[in-house]
């Protein structure tokens, strides 16, 4: 023992053991329903690959729409708030204020076409 009370374990020898196990060798056999059972498995396989190439062909096409519709909206609506401005500062039936904020606005939209 030592000064804690715990046994000193480099004094103790390992315990050895020799034992002995038969090995079985595996044999490869074909197993007609396993093979049928992957070859289903792998048909599915197949099925679902070719469907996600075709959605994912659909998810590119839709993209191109996305960036169509964007190229298209946003010139309308930068024509729709130039015409609204141009309207408001060329009848003189809007206060002062109101025609700031059409200067502001057609300032912007013009800014950013052609200072892109």
């Amino acid at each position: 023992m030592n000064l804690f009370g715990i046994n000193d374990l480099c004094t103790e020898t390992p315990e050895t053991r020799i034992e002995y196990r038969e090995i079985q060798a595996t044999v490869t056999t074909e197993d007609p329903k396993a093979k049928e059972v992957l070859d289903t498995k792998l048909q599915e396989l197949e099925k679902l690959s070719a469907h996600a190439v075709s959605t994912q062909s659909q998810q590119v096409n839709l993209q191109e729409l996305v960036d169509i519709f964007q190229k298209l909206l946003s010139p309308l609506i930068s024509l729709l708030v130039s015409i609204a401005s141009l309207f408001i500062i060329i009848s003189n039936k809007y206060k002062a204020d109101s025609e700031k904020w059409a200067f502001a606005s057609l300032g912007t939209v013009l800014g950013s076409i052609w200072l892109k």
